[in-house]
């Protein structure tokens, strides 16, 4: 079978372009099947017309009457929730050109929103996980209605109503191929698009040069925490072997060239035993690689485990703080303390890691106390020179179909429409949906308040270091001057240098 594997376009401010990871290893499971495939990203394609002016809507048009001319048994679409209105217009248009080319939504978007497909497309089929397995185990199995029922982690109609049978879900990953980035025709640019993206959150001391090639990896898979406004497929962790892992990495270095590599783990501080082994085994290869990672656990942290993943190359580490509140890291169910918090960053920093933090405001329950909470959390990290205003992310409280979050603003009729949610979801830095009663200028005037007083007191340490570093090698010079210089040579020194001794 010809399979077509579409990236959609998103609503909304969601334009952040990456390589389509997801894709390239449902393509690869495809093709070692004994199937061709395609990936056409529409995303990608709509970043470079935004460049010529050109609506959106226009743009989308044009997209799905190419679609439509292609040539393809099965369309496959993965994304999350903000690109469901394009995925749904090509759907509609499928069925009305090519009825009996069958339907498959994988992704973020697929169960999130797995009544919108039920209710208002006619998609034939969503995924749970893992989608390299469901789709050679689908294109070994269509049109066979029986056999499709009966594959782990595949969602088929019965009746209009999508039913499933349980995924089947490995603890070890490494039945999954090395992703096949040749399947990409424009894969040094979605490079460059990942270093700029990735320079522009770094300090000027870190920054990646223009030899740097850079691509994204998944060394484990779920997350087991429920934190209220995160949406994830399931809650198993599970993850590569380190030999698995090590031996991709060669592959990357000697193939592609790749330098530089930013994870994309929904958790990967979850089994610290193994982090730790597999920063030691990194290290031991010298592979001249860096490593940008987020999805860190302040409750994981001990400073055994910074050292190693230091040594084994890993340079940021991105933490989702949230909150200088106990009583906001509760409501959001974050399973951390504000002092937990506090300790992994600053034991991350001393050990040399480069750090982000990130912060959620607006919550249900937010008020003022809880915002002062949080600003003289940062401030106290500025006062002692761990962070300033460049480590720390701001973001605006917002509900994503699957979450608790979600569901709240549904109870509480601040929605009522889930397509029109999506139409007109800003994104995390926009406040369209007002979820705790403060007004959007004193979020921002607590945001901007923040930046100023972390910067300021950031400078402020390092020039009583500077002053304290000064005074202390003059007494180390008087020190000397006294001990190996006689007094003669000291009046002369005096003289020329105008040192007071």
């Amino acid at each position: 079978m010809n399979v077509l594997l579409l990236n959609p376009t998103r609503t909304g401010m969601d334009t952040y372009v990456t390589p389509p990871l997801h894709l390239v290893y449902i393509a690869h499971a495809i093709r070692r099947a004994g199937h061709n495939s395609e990936i056409l990203d529409v995303h990608y394609q709509y970043s470079k017309a935004r460049n010529t002016n050109k609506a959106k809507f226009d743009f989308e048009n044009e997209m799905i009457e190419e679609i439509m001319g292609r040539d393809f048994d099965l369309l496959g679409i993965g994304s999350i929730a903000s690109g469901y209105h394009f995925s749904k217009r090509v759907v509609s248009a499928l069925k009305r050109k090519k009825p009996k080319v069958p339907v498959i939504i994988g992704g973020g978007m697929s169960l999130s929103l797995k009544d919108l497909w039920q209710e208002k497309t006619d998609v034939d089929f969503l995924v749970e996980s893992d989608g390299e397995t469901v789709i050679q185990k689908v294109l070994d199995a269509y049109p066979n209605k029986k056999e499709l029922k009966k594959i782990p982690g595949l969602y088929t109609r019965s009746n209009g109503k999508f039913i499933s049978s349980k995924p089947d879900l490995p603890r070890n990953l490494d039945y999954i191929d090395f992703p096949d980035w040749d399947i990409l025709d424009n894969l040094e640019d979605y490079m460059s698009i990942q270093k700029r993206w990735v320079n522009s959150t770094l300090p000027e001391e870190l920054k990646l040069s223009s030899e740097d090639k850079v691509l994204p990896i998944v060394m484990t898979r779920g997350c087991p925490y429920k934190c209220t406004f995160c949406y994830h497929v399931n809650s198993i962790h599970r993850k590569h072997s380190i030999e698995y892992l090590v031996n991709y990495l060669k592959h990357l270095r000697e193939k592609y060239n790749v330098s530089v590599l930013q994870t994309w783990d929904d958790l990967i501080m979850v089994d610290r035993e193994w982090l730790s082994d597999l920063s030691v085994e990194l290290a031991s290869q010298n592979l001249d690689m860096r490593i940008f990672t987020s999805g860190g656990k302040p409750s994981f942290v001990t400073r055994k485990l910074i050292k190693d993943m230091r040594s084994g190359g890993f340079i940021r580490l991105s933490f989702g703080v949230e909150s200088g509140s106990q009583k906001m890291l509760d409501i959001m169910k974050k399973r951390t303390t504000v002092l937990q918090n506090y300790e992994a960053v600053k034991v991350s920093v001393e050990e040399g890691m480069f750090v982000h933090v990130n912060m959620v405001l607006g919550m249900p329950g937010e008020n003022l106390s809880t915002l002062k909470e949080s600003s003289n959390f940062l401030v106290k990290l500025a006062r002692e020179g761990i962070v300033n205003s460049k480590n720390v992310s701001f973001s605006y409280a917002t509900g994503y179909p699957g979450t608790e979050l979600y569901q709240y603003m549904i109870d509480h009729n601040i929605v009522s429409d889930t397509e029109e949610y999506l139409k007109n979801q800003t994104g995390v830095m926009g406040y369209k949906y007002n979820l705790c009663g403060l007004q959007m200028k004193i979020l921002e005037h607590m945001h901007k308040i923040t930046m100023l007083k972390m910067d300021f007191f950031h400078s402020l340490y390092y020039k009583r270091y500077i002053k304290a570093l000064s005074g202390f090698l003059k007494n180390v010079i008087k020190l000397l001057a006294r001990s190996f210089l006689s007094p003669s040579m000291i009046s002369f020194i005096k003289k020329i240098i105008k040192l007071r001794v």
